[in-house]
């Protein structure tokens, strides 16, 4: 059936397909030594850390930082050079109120804010139907920002 006269939808320009994967960047936080360097991901709207978590239907529009990441993992190593991106990782090594309220579960929202930063590239895939309850599958693909602190973040953006 062909369905293109009743103007329903149609393919917005270069984003009018969906691929079987997807690269995504996610951002960790520690609180270094105090807390013997556990690692927890910072949960953004769209791109879940819970991998258990379907993906969120976003029409007409979508999530500006979570637009900015999807677009940085597009780029991957160049992105983490990227002025905007780097402030992200400060500001959320400073529990900033306005970079908080941009994601969907912050992890070091309940007292002192994380001491480093680090951020991993990833393949995300959908699972296979029938298993356990994961909607995401994931393989690591490179480590992009090694731990950093404070105030390696805050010289790199005055350099």
């Amino acid at each position: 059936v062909d369905v293109r006269g009743l103007r329903l939808a149609n393919a917005f320009g270069a984003f009018g397909s969906v691929s079987q994967h997807r690269d995504v960047l996610v951002v960790e936080g520690s609180r270094g030594a105090d807390d013997s360097y556990s690692w927890r991901e910072f949960d953004f709207r769209g791109q879940r850390a819970d991998l258990a978590a379907a993906p969120p239907q976003l029409a007409p529009w979508h999530w500006r930082l979570d637009w900015q990441l999807w677009i940085a993992a597009c780029k991957g190593r160049d992105a983490v050079n990227d002025r905007w991106f780097l402030t992200l990782l400060l500001r959320l090594l400073e529990n900033d109120d306005k970079v908080s309220a941009l994601l969907h579960a912050h992890p070091f929202a309940d007292g002192e804010p994380a001491t480093h930063v680090r951020v991993t590239s990833y393949r995300y895939a959908f699972a296979p139907r029938g298993g356990d309850d994961a909607v995401w599958t994931r393989e690591k693909l490179r480590t992009l920002v090694r731990p950093v602190g404070k105030e390696a973040l805050a010289k790199a953006l005055a350099g």
